[in-house]
């Protein structure tokens, strides 16, 4: 049995105010499905909307089958552009089957008056 398609929305975060900022985070798998056992191979891009510098390390994505900490993919974006954060691959399990869901978890950092806040 395959793993169906990992589709899911970029994760969009549109806060406004002085001491947010805004960002979206993009990703995409290079397969729409996989079988118990292949790698895939995940690509990220971070797009900051804002006007602060951005951040972002730490990213996670938690399946219900288990963790991934993705500590490659990290980087700094300025103000009003886009940039790429890396690809990285996920080994997957033997053992599981269907479709399956994912969280992404991040730290965010922004560049507020020449510090580094979270």
């Amino acid at each position: 049995m395959l793993f169906q398609n990992f589709y899911f929305l970029p994760f969009v975060n549109n806060f406004t105010g002085d001491e947010m900022g805004s960002w979206i985070i993009r990703w995409n798998f290079d397969r729409g499905s996989y079988s118990p056992g292949e790698t895939a191979l995940v690509s990220f891009w971070l797009e900051n909307t804002g006007d602060m510098h951005l951040y972002l390390s730490e990213l996670e994505l938690e399946f219900d089958f288990g963790k991934y900490s993705l500590s490659t993919i990290s980087g700094a974006v300025a103000p009003k552009s886009n940039r790429f954060l890396g690809s990285t691959r996920l080994l997957l399990p033997k053992n599981v089957v269907g479709r399956k869901l994912f969280t992404i978890k991040y730290r965010m950092y922004e560049y507020v008056q020449g510090i580094w806040i979270d």
